[in-house]
Parts: C-alpha cells; sequence; structure tokens
C-alpha cells in the first residue's frame, strides 16, 4: 500500500508542476515539452502498475514499469536542474538591477 501512496502524490506533484508550468512559464519551452512527457510517462506508468497487478506480477510487464519508473525519476532530475538554472539567472539578474541605480 505505501507504492501506491506514495505513487498517488507523485502523480499529484507531476500534474500540479506541470499545470503551473503552463500557466507560468509558457516562454520555457524545454520545460513544457518535458511537462507534456512527464505527464503522458505518468499514465503510461499507471497503466503498467495497474497491468502488473492484473497480470499476477508478470516479468516482463514489471520490468517495463520499472523501466518507466526509472525514465520518470530522470525526466523529474532534467526538470529540477533546469528549474534551478532559470531561477539562478533571475536571481542574478535581480541582484544587478538592485546593484545598478535606474536613470530618471
Amino acid at each position: 500500500m505505501t507504492h501506491r501512496f506514495v505513487a498517488l502524490l507523485i502523480g499529484i506533484s507531476v500534474i500540479a508542476f506541470s499545470s503551473r508550468v503552463w500557466r507560468n512559464a509558457r516562454q520555457v519551452s524545454a520545460l513544457k515539452r518535458l511537462s507534456i512527457w512527464w505527464v503522458a510517462f505518468l499514465l503510461v506508468q499507471l497503466t503498467l502498475g495497474a497491468w502488473t497487478i492484473w497480470s499476477n506480477k508478470a516479468a516482463d510487464i514489471a520490468t517495463a514499469h520499472v523501466a518507466v519508473g526509472a525514465i520518470m525519476l530522470s525526466f523529474g532530475v532534467s526538470i529540477s536542474a533546469i528549474c534551478w538554472r532559470i531561477s539562478a539567472v533571475l536571481r542574478h539578474r535581480a541582484l544587478c538591477e538592485r546593484a545598478l541605480p535606474v536613470p530618471a
């Protein structure tokens, strides 16, 4: 049951992140593309998880479920790196704007 609960939390987080990207960061095309793929892989992962249960844990389906989970993890790491870089650039711009006087 713990696996399913954590999967639910991850699913909610992926959908919340993707909707936030589409609302607030539409100009960052890399985040838009990755968020679309992330949601698509989430749907595939949920389907494979259910199929694993229904197939009595067939090895090929369970392996596919684990592989898609690894892909989703790599997407999360990539998205985190992109967000970290964007926030660093924005912080740098804010510091530069405060340091330089704006002509009146």
